[in-house]
């Protein structure tokens, strides 16, 4: 059961062209993922949402696949906006690899439509994937007439 989700989380990371082999264990001490040796919580904040992302998702479709309990749907908040290009050296993210962002939101148009992904994001999609996918854009306060201002309706 175990490396079957763990499979999936791996699957997720190659979708987003995760830099390196992609190896996905589960520290049951931890309750957490293993990335190619190295545990969720030793990256910085950036990675360790993407990663979180990752296991998020690699639950749900683990669990779609393998009709095991869940609500079927997942709400991820600001999965890219905390992975910020940087410099590494003082204990930070390493610079994101341009593909990853990409990787992330290519990955949207083949997600199971059977199951549900909610993304807030303050980043948006390429045009082609905002297309294929049930996209919407919120405007905040400076919301023109006809345009959303938020998640909650008005």
């Amino acid at each position: 059961m175990l490396l079957m989700f763990c499979k999936e989380v791996e699957g997720v990371l190659k979708e987003w062209n995760w830099k390196g082999e992609g190896r996905v264990e589960f520290d049951e001490s931890s309750y957490d993922i293993v990335v190619d040796g190295q545990s969720r919580q030793s990256h910085g904040k950036g990675f360790r949402a993407i990663l979180h992302s990752a296991f998020v998702l690699g639950l749900l479709r683990y669990c779609g696949n393998n009709n095991r309990p869940h609500l079927g749907m997942v709400l991820i908040d600001s999965p890219l906006t905390s992975y910020k290009k940087g410099t590494v050296g003082d204990g930070h993210d390493a610079p994101i690899d341009p593909g990853m962002e990409s990787g992330f939101w290519r990955s949207l148009t083949g997600f199971n439509t059977n199951l549900q992904l909610i993304i807030l994001e303050n980043k948006e999609p390429p045009k082609d994937v905002a297309a294929s996918v049930h996209y919407e854009w919120f405007a905040g306060e400076s919301a023109l007439k006809g345009e959303r201002v938020g998640f909650i309706p008005t």
